[in-house]
């Protein structure tokens, strides 16, 4: 059985955020335009970490975090996340 990632939780959550705002910035993070969550779910990207609400940004943080521990074995290499 494989290890649980460390949700990185000695960090504050902007610096958590930090590398999945670089990736979705680069490209490397979409989303699909007909999502019909994508309108509330970006209003709380752009709210952070002034908003109310920042589970999101959380769980964001997080996958993005365990998707390129897990499959990105260069960070040279572009990383696309496709939701």
């Amino acid at each position: 059985m494989r290890d649980l990632l460390s949700t990185g939780g000695d960090l504050d959550k902007v610096t958590r955020a930090r590398p999945a705002a670089v990736r979705m910035e680069s490209g490397s993070i979409y989303f699909r335009k007909d999502a019909h969550w994508l309108p509330e779910y970006e209003d709380e990207l752009v709210a952070f970490d002034k908003g109310t609400h920042d589970d999101q940004v959380d769980v964001t943080s997080y996958a993005a975090r365990c998707l390129v521990e897990t499959f990105a074995e260069d960070e040279s290499e572009p990383f696309i996340i496709g939701i």
